[in-house]
């Protein structure tokens, strides 16, 4: 952030930063914590335990760790090292832990030992000033990256195949609000021809052969998704070509407006940012059959 006098270190490592500025400047007397100390940015730089006393020097109050290892022991070791030799100060490390309590106690962990009545989970989540926005937020979200040849809005009536990428939360979490087949759930909402064949966010051989059965039948308009996943980009794009050179009219549906999602070639592209949402698969399928035009704009070159 060279713009807040800091060019060449990490933001969480940087006393300026933290400190001087989100305390000091900004008044923030919350609690502080990193983000995954695993993560390239810091290891190119520095050694984890270095790292690890960095962002404690520098002002945060909580370190995240994935690693699951010794390594956690040995961090330990060196801040107790740190501590008795003055390279981290007793008083600010009083600080921190009189922060973190209190953030305990203000989110009622100190009562009933934490415990906390599950039934009331989704009450944040499920109160209706949430879902407007949320509903809000994927409708005006929603980007028409290009429609070269006119495909949208499809016609209800249209028999359409739908091939649908099952994306990595709608695994983890499939419940009510994000599972598998949510487009082809809110696809059959609005018309009645929709087919649909799930394959997972990579598809092998077998899942190609699947879907090459299906586009033997009498389609109108194939709908296929193309999902950015950060661990596999750009998984689905030969099956999406594939679809291309059937010749029928297609509505490729990705979540980043970017080649690794949207590929030049690929002349109909809906984006979506958040295809584990239901309002926005919702907004999809609404955008798909003209029940809704999307107004979102990128404010990004690509």
């Amino acid at each position: 952030y060279p713009s807040l006098g800091v060019a060449d270190e990490p933001a969480s490592c940087t006393r300026e930063l933290v400190t001087d500025f989100l305390r000091g400047e900004l008044g923030f007397d919350g609690v502080i914590t990193t983000d995954n100390m695993m993560m390239g940015g810091l290891l190119q730089r520095y050694e984890l335990t270095e790292a690890v006393l960095r962002t404690l020097q520098a002002g945060c109050d909580l370190v995240l760790l994935r690693d699951e290892s010794p390594i956690r022991i040995r961090i330990c070791e060196v801040l107790l090292e740190a501590l008795r030799d003055g390279r981290l100060s007793e008083d600010e490390v009083d600080r921190k832990v009189q922060r973190i309590l209190r953030m305990r106690w203000d989110m009622g962990l100190a009562d009933d030992g934490g415990k906390v009545d599950p039934d009331a989970a989704g009450t944040p989540t499920g109160a209706s000033a949430v879902v407007r926005t949320a509903d809000e937020a994927a409708e005006k979200s929603l980007v028409l990256l290009r429609d070269e040849p006119g495909v949208l809005p499809v016609e209800p009536t249209a028999k359409v195949l739908l091939v649908e990428q099952v994306f990595p939360t709608h695994a983890e979490a499939n419940n009510m609000y994000s599972h598998p087949g949510m487009l082809w759930e809110q696809m059959c909402r609005l018309a009645q021809h929709v087919g649909s064949v799930e394959i997972p966010i990579s598809p092998g051989e077998d899942d190609r052969q699947r879907v090459r059965r299906r586009l033997g039948e009498d389609w109108d308009v194939i709908v296929a998704t193309n999902y950015y996943y950060h661990k596999t980009p750009g998984a689905a794009d030969e099956l999406v070509r594939e679809l291309l050179q059937t010749g029928k009219p297609i509505v490729v549906v990705t979540n980043t407006p970017y080649a690794f999602g949207a590929p030049s070639d690929l002349p109909t592209v809906l984006v979506c940012f958040n295809p584990g949402g239901r309002e926005c698969l919702r907004a999809t399928a609404d955008a798909i059959f003209g029940r809704l035009k999307p107004k979102g704009r990128l404010p990004v070159k690509l």
